[in-house]
């Protein structure tokens, strides 16, 4: 791989008075790479913000002039209704797009949306009337070692054993792994993987598959990483769901962070990562060619090309929390250069949809080549325009 130079964008400007409000805790997935890592990373870059939590007695909005919030935090978004400020511009951090409704009935509170690929972009706004920026999500601090940090990861450690994971939700296992379990279970018997186990909420997951399980915690993440070697990840859209399919490529991220070699579906946000990273071999399209891969698993070998390709050290560069909120200060002032809120459109015709609707349709179909032109698109601009390394 090229020994990429990455810097991120220059902020534009200074943030004013910013405060990202939640009821979430630090555990939950989004905070830890968006808002948590905000915070974190405007203060690597000198900026001031504070996070408001609904516990804190002398919780004020109408101090700050940004108000961040997640799209999904209830009580936040209650709190923020309740307690209307005129003057601050208020921002969504979105992930998931199970209904449209969950983010159309923000509109009202909300002056921009921010979405973690252009996938996820392309989908919301043809809902909404209101602006919809990309930021990436952040390197998940849970994937690394205490004496590490994000921006100064070390090369990737050497294998060699063939102990395979999965982890995420147990609600995901089904979505993207159904169609490849008879694959792994031959590869266990074959010998060709030494073993399989699912990292995932064990009180909400029907085991019937009889894998072994392993309960997850964030602040054991890394330690429990330590006893696998590959990962398969798949982000197949086997429920026929649009968010499915757009899924940014965050846990391959977590998953080389943890000295983990994903094997990945080749859905867009992984496809167009491994492109980048020159590991696109590591992709498998269908159960047929991710037999074939578990057949020729060659942990030294794998393990020594992700360390010649500094596939951690170059992630780290590129999705650290001083990166993710570079682009979060420009994305304000590409909102202030477009006129802000005097360029809003009136509220567009309602979305009849709820998380039923969201399929992955021939008109999605018809999409497809535009969305992966775009994703790859920025996928080149975040490895190849930036060339200082330096903020």
């Amino acid at each position: 791989m090229k020994n990429f130079q990455i810097a991120m964008h220059r902020p534009g400007r200074i943030l004013p008075r910013t405060a990202f409000i939640r009821s979430k805790d630090d555990n939950d997935a989004a905070v830890r790479i968006t808002s948590l890592a905000l915070v974190e990373g405007l203060g690597k870059l000198g900026i001031e913000s504070k996070t408001l939590r609904l516990s804190d007695v002398n919780l004020n909005l109408d101090f700050y002039d940004l108000i961040v919030f997640h799209y999904n935090d209830h009580e936040a978004i209650k709190y923020i209704r309740a307690n209307k400020t005129t003057n601050s511009l208020k921002i969504c951090l979105g992930s998931d797009i199970y209904s449209f409704k969950y983010y159309t009935d923000l509109q009202d509170i909300t002056d921009y949306f921010v979405m973690p690929t252009d996938l996820h972009k392309m989908v919301l706004s043809s809902a909404l009337s209101k602006p919809v920026y990309v930021m990436p999500e952040c390197v998940d601090a849970m994937a690394i070692t205490p004496d590490e940090s994000v921006e100064n990861l070390t090369g990737f450690r050497g294998r060699s054993q063939r102990r395979v994971c999965w982890f995420g939700y147990s609600e995901s296992f089904a979505k993207g792994m159904s169609s490849i379990i008879p694959v792994i279970n031959r590869a266990m018997s074959e010998r060709k993987i030494d073993s399989f186990s699912l990292i995932l909420d064990q009180k909400n997951f029907i085991n019937k598959f009889n894998f072994p399980t392993i309960e997850f915690h964030y602040r054991e993440f890394q330690k429990t990483s330590l006893a696998f070697d590959y990962a398969i990840l798949s982000h197949f859209p086997l429920d026929l769901r649009v968010n499915s399919l757009i899924k940014s490529p965050n846990k391959a991220i977590t998953s080389f962070c943890a000295n983990m070699i994903p094997i990945a579906s080749r859905t867009p946000s992984y496809e167009n990562l491994f492109d980048q990273l020159n590991v696109s071999d590591f992709l498998f399209s269908s159960p047929a060619e991710l037999d074939r891969k578990l057949s020729a698993l060659d942990p030294v070998a794998d393990s020594h090309r992700l360390a010649q390709q500094q596939v951690r050290q170059t992630l780290g560069r590129i999705f650290s929390p001083k990166a993710i909120a570079a682009r979060f200060i420009n994305i304000y002032g590409e909102y202030q250069a477009s006129g802000g809120r005097s360029a809003v459109l009136p509220p567009i015709g309602g979305v009849e949809n709820d998380s039923r609707d969201l399929y992955f349709s021939d008109h999605l179909k018809a999409l497809y080549p535009t969305a992966k032109s775009a994703l790859q698109s920025r996928m080149r601009k975040i490895f190849h325009n930036y060339k200082s390394g330096q903020v």
